[in-house]
C-alpha cells in the first residue's frame, strides 16, 4: 500500500472527525425513563411554617415542583414586595424564610412563590398582625430550614459538569482539529 501525501491527509482528517463526534457521546448521560416529568408538570405547591405572623417576623417556606435549579423569587403581594430570591435544587424543591417588613399593613395578604422561564407559581394566604415588640420569636420545630441557596448559586449539574467546560473541552478540540489540517496542508505545498 502506497503512503501518498494526500493519503495521510484524508486519513488525519478522518481520525479527526472521529475524534469530535466521539468526545461528546463519551461524557453523554444515559436516557434514563424513571426521571422523566410528566406532562403536562404538575402545578407547584407551597407550605408554610405560619400562616398568622407579626410584621417583622421571619417565616419559613417550602415549595416543590419547581423545575431544577430554577430561580424562585419570594413575594408578599398587595402591593408587591419582594421578599429575596432563592434557587431551587435539583429535584425542584426551594426552601428558604424570609421577614415580613415591620411596615406591613396589618391583614390578609397572598404570599407567592415565582419562577420564571419557564413561569411557575405557588401562593398561600397570610395573615398580618400589627408587630409585637419581643426579643425572640415562636417558630414552630418543623419549619423548613435554611438551606435555600441564593440566585447567584454554582451551576453545576450532579456530575460536577459545567455547561462552560464541556464548551471550552469542544472549542479545544475543533481547534486541534484545524491545527492538524493547517499543518498537514503546509506540510503537502512544501
Amino acid at each position: 500500500m502506497t503512503r501518498s501525501p494526500q493519503w495521510r491527509g484524508t486519513l488525519a482528517s478522518a481520525a479527526s472527525a472521529a475524534v469530535l463526534v466521539a468526545v461528546p457521546l463519551v461524557g453523554a448521560q444515559p436516557a434514563r425513563a424513571d426521571t422523566a416529568q410528566p406532562y403536562p408538570p404538575p402545578p407547584p405547591t407551597l407550605t408554610l411554617s405560619a400562616t398568622t405572623v407579626h410584621a417583622g417576623d421571619r417565616l419559613g417556606f417550602r415549595g416543590t415542583g419547581f423545575f431544577p435549579r430554577q430561580r424562585v423569587e419570594a413575594d408578599l403581594r398587595s402591593h408587591v414586595v419582594v421578599l429575596g430570591v432563592f434557587r431551587a435544587n435539583a429535584h425542584g424543591v426551594v426552601t428558604g424564610r424570609v421577614t415580613i417588613p415591620r411596615r406591613t399593613r396589618p391583614g390578609l395578604h397572598t404570599f407567592e412563590l415565582v419562577g420564571r422561564n419557564p413561569y411557575r407559581k405557588a401562593s398561600a394566604r397570610i395573615r398580618v398582625l400589627r408587630p409585637e415588640h419581643r426579643a425572640e420569636l415562636n417558630e414552630s420545630d418543623n419549619a423548613p430550614d435554611d438551606s435555600g441557596q441564593p440566585a447567584g448559586a454554582d451551576a453545576t449539574d450532579e456530575g460536577g459538569h459545567t455547561p462552560l467546560a464541556e464548551g471550552s473541552a469542544a472549542a479545544g478540540l475543533v481547534s486541534l482539529g484545524g491545527g492538524t489540517m493547517l499543518a498537514l496542508r503546509r506540510r503537502r505545498s512544501s
